[in-house]
């Protein structure tokens, strides 16, 4: 918990004042609203950041990497998607009414939060050597064999998208229990403040 002094000294008035804050005295925290609301800001930017980075990589793939594929037509239609996918995570968490009315899935956090984790997923296996969309053909003994590598750009952008995706995913429980708890606290209230009208007609 952070400590915060008073803006007010011991010089500036006599002990007691009203307004004063005894220097040391620890202040409550943010409200959880507060907290909730600087964490969707977080989550809103990484995810728009992730998806950026999803459309530019993935189109980048699309039109001029895709040749180092040993199946050209399947290495396409996958990175197409991707490049759609990332499109649709960008405006989905720009409010786009459009998007979120009609790709019903982008409309909710986790929704968003679970296209982006099959997002990293192709993107995590396509940075390997060992698939086939990161392979380079050396025609040896007859079959197809795959230079030893990694497409880092791939890598990264899948780390972040993952990445974007728990923390999505982590704002979505902490707002429930947040949730849960104001409700919970709104009876308990509602019950007490019954109990105690009824005492009073008493």
């Amino acid at each position: 918990m952070s400590l915060f002094h008073s803006s007010h000294s011991e010089d500036s008035g006599p002990h007691g004042d009203p307004d004063e804050v005894p220097m040391g005295t620890p202040v409550a925290t943010p409200a959880p609203d507060d907290k909730l609301a600087r964490m969707s800001y977080r989550s809103k930017v990484l995810s728009i950041v992730s998806g950026l980075t999803l459309t530019v990589v993935a189109s980048s793939a699309f039109w001029g990497g895709v040749q180092k594929s040993s199946n050209t037509l399947l290495a396409r239609t996958v990175m197409g998607w991707m490049t759609v996918f990332g499109v649709l995570i960008v405006l989905a968490e720009l409010g786009v009414q459009v998007i979120r009315t009609h790709v019903h899935v982008l409309a909710y956090r986790t929704g968003r939060a679970f296209v982006a984790i099959f997002a990293s997923t192709i993107c995590l296996t396509a940075a390997p050597s060992e698939i086939t969309l990161a392979g380079y053909h050396t025609g040896t003994h007859g079959g197809v064999s795959f230079v030893a590598g990694v497409q880092y750009q791939f890598l990264g952008v899948g780390i972040l998208l993952l990445i974007s995706a728990i923390y999505a995913l982590r704002l979505s429980a902490r707002s429930r229990l947040n949730k849960m708890a104001q409700e919970k606290a709104h009876s308990h209230a509602a019950a007490a403040s019954s109990s105690s009208h009824a005492k009073v007609m008493v």
